[in-house]
């Protein structure tokens, strides 16, 4: 079995290029990494970021369920 078997992957967004680096953020948002995955595939939301962001974010760019049909 494959990841693209049952889900829908794209690449995401650079973080550093929407990161409030000097400036206060405009919104905090959370980020998921590959180290938030656990070994069979679930998320674990305890090791998630927390991502500044200097800008709002396109909703493209947050993960969400697809339903396949």
């Amino acid at each position: 079995m494959k990841l693209g078997d049952y889900a829908r992957i794209r690449t995401g967004l650079v973080l550093s290029r929407k990161e409030a680096a000097e400036e206060p953020a405009l919104r905090q948002y959370t980020a998921l990494t590959l180290k938030a995955l656990t070994e069979d595939g679930w998320i674990d939301r305890e090791v998630t970021e927390p991502y500044d962001a200097a800008t709002i974010l396109k909703r493209e760019y947050f993960t969400h369920e697809v339903i396949f049909y």
